[in-house]
């Protein structure tokens, strides 16, 4: 879909470039979408180039997309590799507590009237 329709994202692009630095947060943001569009693009294109004469059918675009999937290469966003470990507020461990019993408490008397 992202394919199909790419001209809103480049119109947004555009956009947002002629926002100067107002527009960069977008332009980043949009750095994965354009770089799918541009990836995927080129290799349809050759599938069509190397037949004119046949319009390519969804599964055959769906098998150029899986073929090519592994080579794409997207930007990571914002240290998402290094996810903030959980730290427990011990005052809501009650709370938690409270509301795991009463669920499992529920859960089997309506087990035991089945």
């Amino acid at each position: 879909e992202i394919l199909r329709l790419s001209t809103p994202f480049q119109r947004l692009a555009r956009l947002a470039d002629q926002q100067g630095t107002d527009g960069a947060d977008v332009l980043e943001d949009l750095v994965n979408i354009k770089t799918i569009v541009l990836h995927f693009s080129t290799y349809i294109q050759q599938e069509v180039d190397s037949r004119p004469d046949d319009v390519m059918q969804p599964d055959q675009v769906l098998e150029v997309l899986r073929a090519h999937y592994d080579t794409l290469q997207l930007k990571l966003y914002g240290d998402l590799e290094n996810a903030a470990k959980y730290v427990e507020n011990p005052r809501e461990v009650p709370f938690f507590q409270h509301i795991t019993r009463n669920l499992v408490m529920n859960c089997k008397s309506l087990l035991n009237k089945v």
